[in-house]
């Protein structure tokens, strides 16, 4: 998205508020960003723009979440007595 500005909506984030913040030796436009989890973020505006930044970092951590996921039915009984059944034998 080239031209990311106050009001849009780029991956998860809406853009509050942009603005300009010295580095030391250089200044660069940061943007108050809002993410659809709730949480209240500061990223580059250049990284918005490019792609690089879309979230606050949860769409990362539910991304690892199901990859580390392989069925979900650990909490049901029936794996239970399965893995029972494994153990025993």
């Amino acid at each position: 998205m080239k031209n990311a500005d106050v009001g849009d909506k780029v991956g998860r984030l809406l853009i509050k508020e942009v603005f300009q913040k010295d580095f030391g030796t250089y200044k660069k436009k940061v943007a108050i960003c809002v993410c659809d989890c709730g949480t209240e973020t500061t990223p580059m505006l250049g990284d918005i723009r490019s792609g690089k930044t879309t979230s606050c970092g949860c769409y990362n951590l539910e991304q690892i979440s199901e990859r580390a996921t392989k069925h979900g039915l650990s909490e049901s009984p029936l794996y239970w007595i399965w893995n029972a059944m494994i153990r025993r034998c």
